[in-house]
């Protein structure tokens, strides 16, 4: 399951053998519904978070979907480098509803707490939410690993200053046509989901039964 691979070391080497996939599906996808949106005759608007009437599915196809080159490059470069953070830990299928839940939760956030006339599109409350969960995931107390601390340090300290820009710039009145609510929202989607996915590990281990060293004969 989802949870399983996380708490075995037997995981951890299946893990670190296998390859990305699902963030370089998820990379193609947002770039296919860009080029079908702005190079083709179908309009994919209806694919846009209407927030005056939003529909169920536009809380997830809006997060596929970008206004301009640079925002979907803007987009592409955080999922590649930290959605295959998250799959390195989580699998394919861990990443996949990591994106999907903090792209909803930072959409939630967009219609409650934005004007009813906008219109949202764009993975970045799913990559804000990849963010963070990427960082909590990389420290593990139980199993050190100095090169997993390392890379904590590194991308924790990038994700740091992100979120305080987010957070000054958001107290500033924002920039117009970003949107800020979205950013910390899924930020802080995916430090919950994080913190779920630690409490599903730590109950887990706990209900295994411990394994017994196998006695040495002489």
């Amino acid at each position: 399951g989802l949870f399983a691979a996380l708490s075995s070391s037997e995981g951890e080497t299946e893990r670190g053998n296998q390859k990305a996939i699902m963030v370089f599906a998820l990379v193609m996808i947002n770039a296919l519904c860009f080029a079908v949106d702005k190079f083709t005759l179908f309009d994919l608007r209806v694919l846009y978070l209407n927030h005056y009437a939003p529909q169920a599915f536009q809380f997830v196809t809006s997060t596929l979907c970008h206004a301009s080159t640079q925002h979907l490059s803007s987009n592409m470069f955080p999922l590649l480098v930290f959605g295959k953070l998250v799959e390195d830990e989580m699998g394919p299928w861990g990443l996949l509803v990591t994106y999907i839940m903090c792209g909803v939760c930072s959409n939630l956030a967009s219609v409650f707490l934005l004007p009813s006339n906008t219109m949202s599109l764009g993975a970045s409350g799913a990559v804000f939410g990849l963010f963070t969960v990427a960082v909590a995931t990389r420290v593990s107390l139980r199993n050190f690993s100095w090169r997993s601390w390392i890379e904590a340090l590194v991308f924790g300290n990038y994700v740091w200053e992100k979120l305080l820009n987010e957070v000054a710039v958001t107290s500033r009145g924002g920039i117009v046509g970003v949107n800020h609510v979205a950013h910390l929202g899924g930020a802080a989607a995916g430090l919950l989901l994080a913190f779920i996915i630690r409490a599903a590990v730590k109950s887990m281990d706990k209900a295994l039964p411990e394994k017994k060293e196998p006695r040495q004969r002489l």
